[in-house]
């Protein structure tokens, strides 16, 4: 009698502790830094980053957006002499490579090559960076979002 009332009381121990631990890894998923900063991609297939934010490609190809460089873009309501650039820092962790930083830019006409990146067996490209500037305001970093496409070489 008394070795099964020790065996339910661990079972019931057991339990708490399975419930407890679930509950304290929902609670910080939910309420964590990290829940908006993870997001899952495939090769070839676009996507959208925000600052601090990692895309997963794979188990061993991951994309970070890691800074705004710099936004010269003229103000949707103004008119400008250039149309200016954006450019944006992101970092590549592959593998056995591990980290490689890189920038690219959008800049209107003929400079494609400036928004594209071969890095090792990958050809990353920006399609396109979010909010576009207006007068008056200032983008936020935060607010960037970038149009990624990261396809196999």
């Amino acid at each position: 009698r008394m070795k099964s009332t020790k065996l339910i009381v661990w079972i019931i121990i057991i339990i708490i502790l399975v419930f407890g631990s679930v509950l304290i890894f929902n609670r910080f998923e939910s309420n964590g830094s990290n829940s908006n900063n993870f997001e899952n991609a495939s090769l070839g297939a676009q996507f959208n980053i925000s600052l601090n934010q990692t895309v997963y490609i794979s188990p061993d190809l991951k994309v970070k957006f890691l800074n705004v460089s710099g936004d010269s873009r003229c103000p949707s309501n103004v008119t400008c002499g250039w149309s200016g650039q954006v450019s944006i820092i992101f970092d590549l962790l592959e593998g056995k490579r591990g980290s490689l930083p890189f920038e690219l830019t959008i800049r209107p006409g003929d400079y494609e090559n400036l928004s594209i990146k071969e890095l090792g067996d990958y050809r990353l490209k920006l399609l396109g960076v979010v909010p576009y500037p207006e007068v008056p305001g200032k983008i936020e970093d935060s607010e960037y979002i970038a149009t990624v496409v990261v396809s196999k070489i």
